[in-house]
């Protein structure tokens, strides 16, 4: 599978996993995004949050069902800029698993201007977490 072409049909609820691009045939309108599959094969993209480059790539986890997720210093960054705008802060157990609940989190929420793939998704909910993963969910796939 780490050498696998993925295509989502978020519309029809398809998934197609081919192992060469030239199989798949682009619907009309629909938006490629490029991934590194990184040295653990995981697809991995780059992305703009507030006009600014996040500095890292960032992982596509296929089962985060939420949007994007970054790390509190990208919080530190952002509070003070003129475009951010807070929302509102959690705090409590950050995830349940195979293995249990989570350590207790906080986390922070604002909206900001969100860029990779070559589309602006604008006044996107960004969560910030002090520890955890930086990462992408299916539903900031679905809005492109």
């Amino acid at each position: 599978m780490r050498q696998a072409v993925w295509s989502f049909d978020f519309q029809r609820k398809i998934i197609t996993v081919t192992n060469s691009a030239s199989n798949l045939k682009p619907a009309e309108g629909a938006t490629v995004v490029s991934f590194d599959p990184g040295k653990t094969y995981t697809p991995l993209i780059d992305i703009e949050v507030g006009g600014k480059k996040t500095g890292e790539v960032i992982n596509v986890d296929m089962g985060y069902s939420g949007t994007l997720q970054l790390g509190k210093y990208y919080f530190k960054e952002q509070k003070n800029a003129d475009h951010f705008r807070y929302i509102t802060f959690s705090v409590g157990n950050s995830s349940t698993g195979l293995y249990g609940s989570g350590k207790p989190d906080t986390s922070f929420y604002g909206k900001e201007a969100v860029n990779f793939a070559g589309n602006t998704i604008a006044g996107q909910v960004v969560t910030y977490k002090k520890t955890g993963p930086t990462i992408i969910g299916m539903q900031l796939l679905k809005k492109l």
